[in-house]
């Protein structure tokens, strides 16, 4: 499919428009898909930003976020078809905007390529101390002495690229190296990379708990992938009665704001004396989940960073 890359060009200052109203305008005319980007990145003035939905939020609603949402300034970039006529949907979103002058942009096209091949060319294979992360389409020999992982990624969230899932592994392949035979509960599952790592480094039992199902669908076809299918590995829906009452080992990969809500559940299915891996969380967010985990009878303790998280 030969696509356009829009992208708009009048002054976007995030304090006099509506950037989400812009978005939203953009997919009612067609738009495959709609970013928003620093419009000073990659200079001395980019301003990194971090927000979290509320709990409980299904969908993105800026309104809710607490803190600033975008940045001073705003590059709007959309997708639409070939066929699509971007000159009339600008002049109906300029209309709509009530803009004094007609909106400026530039449309690109993007020749017509394998994108799917593209998109995977971008997963690298990962190495770790034992594990050794890669995906069905890449080629390259595995060393022996490693712990292949095969990783279908699909839409859940869990490649190992991101700094909160590799801080997961590396306490994985810590504690599992002294308490392997112990069970593990995996709070936000994913792709069911961390829970298939723990299987392969040594745990008889693993319990995954994710919110989506489309993500448990995924983490058992790479269970599957992984020979790992002999029931040693199960997921399960928050609402789901988990059979073991509690865990000696519990990961929860999440986000600082659920992480603090679910303290007491947490608490509740982790065995006393046994061991709590958080992660998700900024550096910044770090001694409220700390706090919170400390009141549910947690000793907790320094954690390890990595690009802020």
């Amino acid at each position: 499919m030969v696509l356009q890359n829009l992208t708009l060009l009048f002054p976007l200052e995030s304090s006099e428009v509506n950037l989400d109203l812009i978005g939203e305008l953009l997919l009612n005319y067609g738009a495959l898909s709609v970013s928003f980007e620093d419009a000073e990145k990659g200079t001395d003035s980019e301003q990194p930003l971090f927000r979290e939905p509320p709990p409980g939020a299904v969908e993105w609603d800026s309104s809710q976020v607490e803190g600033q949402v975008f940045w001073n300034s705003v590059t709007v970039k959309a997708l639409f078809p070939s066929e699509a006529g971007v000159e009339a949907i600008m002049l109906a979103i300029g209309s709509d905007l009530e803009l004094p002058i007609e909106p400026r942009f530039i449309v690109e096209s993007l020749k017509d390529e394998d994108w799917v091949k593209k998109v995977q060319s971008t997963f690298k294979p990962i190495a770790f101390k034992k594990i050794y992360i890669t995906f069905p389409w890449r080629t390259e020999p595995i060393d022996p002495a490693m712990i292949p992982v095969i990783l279908e990624p699909g839409s859940a969230f869990g490649t190992g690229e991101h700094p909160t899932t590799r801080l997961c592994i590396r306490w994985l392949e810590e504690v599992l190296t002294e308490r392997s035979e112990e069970k593990l509960l995996d709070y936000g599952s994913g792709s069911g990379i961390l829970s298939i790592i723990a299987r392969k480094l040594g745990c008889p039992e693993v319990a995954g708990v994710e919110i989506d199902q489309d993500a448990i669908e995924i983490a058992k076809k790479n269970v599957d992938t992984n020979d790992a299918a002999d029931g040693s590995i199960q997921f399960y829906l928050p609402s789901e009665r988990i059979p073991d009452s509690y865990y000696s080992l519990t990961v929860a990969n999440i986000l600082a704001l659920p992480l603090i809500q679910l303290a007491p559940t947490i608490a509740s299915k982790t065995a006393s004396g046994g061991r709590l891996a958080l992660s998700g969380v900024l550096a910044r967010q770090a001694e409220e989940v700390s706090r919170a985990y400390a009141e549910a009878g947690f000793e907790m303790h320094q954690a390890l960073l990595e690009g802020g998280w």
